[in-house]
């Protein structure tokens, strides 16, 4: 992704010169075409209950769809808070890091993140990610569990978690986990980490990488209550979009992943090497089954197996039992959906 500061933006901060300055904490919030959406994550982020002065900038790419119109009237409601960063163009199809463009105006030394169509549904959520972080001063990353919802069904439908138990996690393990570890809304990390080497950048995605450079930096820290929920499939997301790749598309995709993890393996000095090939391998196993080449998906997991058996399972029968493995998926779903009616999952 390239770095250019000389895009054209509206910068709309409406606090009063004593709120300026002082914050310990930025909650950036990255937003395209989210006004269906948008309000529900903004309040959630100023709703939060701190004992320490933070900002929440939104960083809108240009939306068509009245997500700044929305903005704008929120930020009207909490002026000593919301911060708006609106392009003039969209700089996405262009190439160009949001994170590089908003970084001179954020304030703080963390940074809390959420997309514009997710939400925090815990109000003492960043409390806790402070305390952590301020009184853990190796800690370069904050994350905790989250809940998925649905959007084309209207229901949560699990979580996203890595195990009950409070724990750091290693650059092996985060490497491993695909970026599907931890909710990018549960992130709240050192600021010095925001900005990140080449080596990081152009992956395709960007919080697997982010996570992986945290990692490098010190140590990645989970908290096993759920404190935020990701929008499944919500209207125009990336996750949306993916649900239709054809395998063309995802062996692009895939190749795009590779290269970023090659040029981290050779920033690192091959420190990570026997575990990145360890997942690329797995990656390009799943992506064969999943489109019914089974020969192909056996053949890139070599001589060795690093899978785990219940992956191999399911992605053996998405192979040779397609109807049975989504009917299953469904089940599990509506089964997890149901438990958190009951206040069974939370």
């Amino acid at each position: 992704m390239l770095m250019n500061r000389d895009m054209k933006f509206d910068l709309i901060d409406n606090r009063e010169e004593r709120h300026r300055g002082n914050c310990h904490l930025t909650v950036l919030c990255t937003a395209f075409n989210h006004g269906e959406y948008i309000e529900q994550c903004v309040i959630s982020l100023l709703s939060q209950k701190t004992n320490f002065p933070y900002m929440v900038l939104v960083h809108d790419d240009c939306s068509t769809d009245g997500t700044q119109d929305i903005l704008r009237k929120i930020a009207n409601d909490h002026p000593d808070k919301l911060v708006l960063f609106f392009e003039q163009n969209n700089i996405f199809q262009k190439g160009i890091a949001c994170y590089a463009m908003v970084e001179p105006y954020l304030e703080g030394d963390y940074i809390a993140l959420c997309e514009g169509d997710d939400w925090w549904i815990d109000k003492g959520k960043l409390q806790r990610q402070y305390d952590y972080l301020s009184s853990h001063g190796r800690t370069a990353l904050c994350v905790h569990a989250g809940l998925i919802f649905n959007d084309k069904k209207k229901v949560f439908t699990g979580r996203q978690s890595s195990g009950n138990e409070e724990r750091d996690f290693s650059t092996e393990e985060i490497i491993r986990g695909d970026g599907s570890l931890f909710p990018t809304n549960s992130m709240v990390l050192k600021r010095d980490c925001l900005i990140r080497p080449d080596a990081y950048m152009g992956w395709g995605v960007g919080d697997y990488p982010l996570c992986i450079y945290c990692s490098t930096q010190g140590a990645v820290h989970y908290m096993p209550d759920a404190m935020s929920a990701y929008r499944l499939q919500s209207k125009g997301s990336w996750s949306e979009k993916r649900m239709k790749f054809g395998k063309e598309q995802k062996v692009d995709e895939l190749a795009i992943l590779t290269n970023g993890l090659n040029a981290m393996d050779a920033y690192t000095g091959r420190r990570y090497h026997d575990v990145i090939e360890e997942y690329c391998r797995k990656r390009a196993f799943m992506l064969h089954a999943e489109f019914g080449d089974w020969v192909a998906a056996k053949n890139s997991l070599g001589d060795e197996f690093p899978i785990a058996k219940s992956t191999y399972i399911k992605y053996w029968m998405k192979c040779h039992l397609p109807t049975l493995s989504r009917v299953l998926i469904e089940i599990r779903e509506r089964i997890a959906s149901a438990k958190m009616v009951r206040g069974e999952i939370s």
